[in-house]
């Protein structure tokens, strides 16, 4: 009876949506660059790769869980829990998501936004992030 609740807990750490949100985004990558090459839409891809290999990685981040790294066996043998340093959250992912659509935003002059009246959107997206990693 065990056997299908373990079948079931698979398929759910089987979805990842970080992943499949990267994948999307590569596909349409390729896609514009294929309408590039065949002359049927102007796309400029020098603009869009940059933040599109950005948001991507972000993307693959946000399926990562927190790694512990530097958490050593004491002489005791007892774990050293206070030196726990978290890498790749959620939070990173977040981060490079954000700076990708900035870049995208910037470069293509989007809302008539370039990066010379756009940068304090960054202060903004930091801010945000801190304060999501108070609240944890």
């Amino acid at each position: 009876m065990t056997e299908p609740m373990d079948m079931q807990s698979q398929d759910v750490r089987g979805f990842r949506p970080g992943t499949i949100a990267a994948g999307v985004i590569l596909l349409a990558a390729g896609a514009a660059m294929y309408l590039d090459t065949t002359g049927a839409v102007d796309i400029h891809l020098g603009r869009l790769f940059p933040s599109l290999v950005l948001i991507t990685i972000g993307t693959a981040m946000l399926d990562r869980g927190p790694m512990s790294c530097g958490s050593r066996a004491s002489a005791t043998g007892a774990n050293d829990s206070g030196r726990r340093r978290r890498r790749g959250s959620a939070t990173g992912g977040i981060w490079l998501i954000g700076v990708g659509a900035w870049m995208l935003v910037s470069q293509n002059h989007i809302l008539g936004l370039t990066y010379h009246n756009a940068w304090p959107l960054l202060v903004v997206l930091g801010g945000v992030i801190l304060v999501t990693r108070g609240l944890k």
